[in-house]
């Protein structure tokens, strides 16, 4: 899937639009960090457009290319792209690199579809929400 069909379910924010959109946004924002040039990003974005639908309004979801990104990707960054931030009031409940070294995520699935993704997110964006809702964020 392309980036240009994502971006009709899930919104791109730049960096000054950070404070308006994650650190005042009433209800979990999901921001992932994407780059030019990086397949695995493509591939993000049309599973963020499924976890859209999964989640329906209980988390928005975002993403802003590194490129445009600057200081803030810097301030957030954990190597390389993508990188998904599950954020409630600007601050990080929980994040996730897919890297094929990932050993929650192995070798094998990344290449195995897009409902590998999706699996993987459900799972992620699950644990996370339930930490809030417990509020047994982790520091």
């Amino acid at each position: 899937m392309n980036q240009t069909h994502a971006t009709q379910v899930v919104k791109r924010i730049n960096a000054m639009e950070f404070i308006d959109e994650v650190a005042n946004s009433p209800i979990p924002v999901m921001l992932t960090f994407t780059a030019g040039g990086c397949s695995s990003c493509g591939k993000m974005l049309g599973t963020l457009e499924t976890m859209v639908k999964v989640y329906n309004g209980r988390i928005k979801f975002l993403y802003i290319d590194t490129s445009e990104a600057g200081e803030l990707m810097m301030h957030y960054r954990r190597g390389g792209t993508p990188l998904s931030l599950l954020m409630l009031n600007g601050k990080v409940v929980k994040s996730t690199l897919i890297q094929t070294q990932e050993p929650n995520f192995p070798n094998e699935a990344v290449w195995l579809g897009n409902a590998m993704y999706i699996q993987y997110f459900v799972q992620f964006l699950d644990s996370a929400l339930h930490a809030i809702n417990t509020k047994q964020l982790s520091a």
